[in-house]
């Protein structure tokens, strides 16, 4: 199954939550056919169209997601976060589009470090987040390496 609209890490963990206790309750499906080996079809089928219920369900609610994991028309969409960099204390999120940086405005990962070279030491963002949500973050970064603010975002097109 492919997750277009949401957060993977999110998306996945909510659908492993949910297996494990459709796992769970097969589990006691099981210790009940023990007794009543009648209830063993009925059984095998309600896991079935519970577990097809399930995929369904998840691939329903990705469809009405409000935003797509993919470039923009204005700014750059984040797509990670680099442990233990500035970015991580900035508390940018997966999915969140840099509109400025350093009071410039960017469209492309090009613009977007050219801004950041401005000011070496210091990294004023304005962000949009997925529900469209305007917040303002800033850090110092470390002493002449910019390019290790630790985000990932779209690359550029080379021709």
């Amino acid at each position: 199954m492919t997750i277009f609209k949401q957060m993977q890490r999110v998306a996945i963990g909510r659908l492993a939550k949910w297996v494990l206790m459709l796992s769970g309750l097969g589990v006691l499906m099981l210790i009940l056919t023990y007794f009543y080996p009648a209830a063993f079809l009925p059984a095998i089928v309600g896991l079935y169209l519970f577990y097809l219920l399930l995929i369904v369900w998840t691939r329903w609610h990705d469809r009405h997601q409000s935003f797509w994991f993919s470039k923009v028309d204005r700014g750059v969409r984040v797509l990670g976060i680099k442990p233990e960099t500035p970015a991580a204390k900035m508390e940018i999120d997966t999915g969140d589009i840099i509109i400025e940086c350093n009071h410039e405005s960017v469209n492309s990962e090009t613009e977007f470090y050219e801004a950041l070279l401005s000011n070496s030491t210091y990294c004023h963002l304005r962000l949009q987040t997925p529900n469209g949500d305007l917040k303002v973050t800033e850090t110092a970064i470390f002493a002449g390496s910019p390019h290790e603010i630790g985000i990932v975002v779209f690359r550029d097109k080379t021709y």
